[in-house]
């Protein structure tokens, strides 16, 4: 459940951000409840950092685009670009819209109704790896925030931060008075941390978090279903569910807009380019700061399988919680009441994790596994560099229940038809 396995990772985290002024909510003590920040300082650094964020990722593209880099510093700058542009579809949010907050108190208020004199069900194993990724992702950043200043320290060419845009790079010297190199990586710095640190708990805490307590409420559900004999259990079983689809709705019209369309389709770019990197450039890159790549590319991997596998469970087990209580309702005896509460189970419609007007269907992430792998061990040569990006936006998941089999475009791209696969529609 959310207050009692996640809210206190969420504290924990947003007592660092709050020091750095990278968020602009909080918890009001008096209340208990979440609110938006209301002092003009933090407001104007917030604000700060993620203009100063949206710049920085316009400086990246354009040193990758147009410095003479070879092409696997090229890449190895792709790792860190992408990174910031997944944070910052998150992150922005220069209006101060509360949908991240409405979410979390939501989520709060309905859990203390939920179990007001009841026992909190056992942890399963869905949650326990939850936490556990979530617990290794926070330990992930911090050790980001070392090494990336270890990396510029050691190489001042790696791209794609300041130093890497200056032609004389590899002749900086750390050792003479406070320069403009030693500026610039101060400012490196002070990205990389409030970008890393302020930038995930939106995906943290409202797209991990938001999607396994959307599965644990369907885990109480199904007790509560198998469970009822009488008509007024059976009414507030369905007036549980759609407690929990009025839930849905908060989660989807932030996540739909903001968050989902960029995770989706740059989280596996990310990981095919992490792979690429820590295989063909680990020779160039000193240790310990080789490891970032490694690192990052686990985390994709994990974020490509696990993260999206549970957000397709919401919208299938929806589906089997309303069948199983239509079926529930059918068996047993009192006729008079059955058909209107049949009707109503029936009314409520299947959950859905949405990006736009589509929605995370049943495909399996593992199944295009060997896809991605297939590209990254291709990425070495210049014509597949090129055509890497457009079966990205195929894989990992299905769009929609109408979209064809993946392996059959993946056949098909390796024909040589990529600039033209078209996701035809029955």
């Amino acid at each position: 459940m959310y207050t009692t396995h996640f809210l206190p990772l969420l504290l924990r985290h947003l007592k660092i951000c709050q020091r750095l002024n990278s968020v602009a909510f909080g918890l009001d003590r008096k209340s208990e409840n979440f609110v938006m920040t209301k002092k003009p300082f933090k407001i104007r650094m917030f604000r700060l950092q993620i203009v100063s964020h949206l710049a920085y990722c316009v400086i990246i593209v354009g040193h990758l685009c147009f410095s003479p880099l070879p092409k696997a510093k090229q890449f190895q700058g792709l790792v860190f670009l992408v990174i910031y542009i997944i944070i910052l579809c998150g992150r922005w949010n220069y209006d101060l819209d509360v949908a991240v907050v409405q979410i979390i108190n939501s989520a709060i208020k309905f859990e203390t109704k939920l179990f007001k004199g009841t026992t909190v069900p056992e942890t399963n194993t869905e949650t326990k790896l939850m936490k556990l990724f979530i617990h290794l992702t926070f330990y992930i950043i911090i050790a980001m925030m070392v090494a990336i200043p270890v990396l510029i320290f050691v190489d001042p060419c790696s791209p794609p931060f300041l130093l890497s845009i200056r032609e004389d790079c590899a002749s900086i010297s750390w050792t003479n008075c406070l320069g403009a190199q030693h500026l610039a990586i101060l400012f490196d710095l002070w990205m990389l941390i409030h970008v890393l640190m302020g930038g995930v708990i939106e995906i943290i805490y409202i797209l991990f978090a938001g999607t396994m307590s959307i599965l644990n409420y369907f885990d109480v559900l199904k007790r509560n279903i198998r469970e009822a004999q009488t008509v007024t259990e059976f009414k507030a079983c369905t007036k549980f569910y759609r407690s929990i689809h009025i839930l849905e709705k908060l989660f989807n019209g932030f996540l739909m807009v903001r968050l989902i369309p960029g995770y989706m389709f740059l989280m596996p770019a990310l990981q095919v380019l992490t792979q690429y990197v820590s295989v063909m450039m680990h020779d160039e890159i000193p240790m310990p700061a080789f490891l970032i790549f490694p690192l990052v590319g686990e985390n994709s991997f994990v974020n490509n399988i696990f993260v999206f596998t549970l957000a397709s469970w919401v919208n299938n087990i929806s589906k089997k919680i309303l069948r199983e209580q239509v079926s529930a309702i059918a068996r047993c005896g009192w006729a008079a009441r059955k058909s209107s509460l049949i009707k109503s189970a029936k009314a409520c419609t299947a959950l859905k994790i949405k990006f736009g007007s589509n929605f995370i269907d049943s495909g399996t992430p593992m199944k295009n596994k060997r896809s991605m792998k297939l590209h990254a061990s291709s990425l070495d040569h210049a014509e597949s560099s090129f055509v890497i990006l457009p079966p990205l936006l195929l894989q990992s998941i299905q769009i929609n229940r109408g979209t064809e089999n993946i392996q059959e475009k993946l056949e098909n791209i390796q024909a040589g038809g990529c600039a033209n696969v078209i996701c035809r529609q029955r």
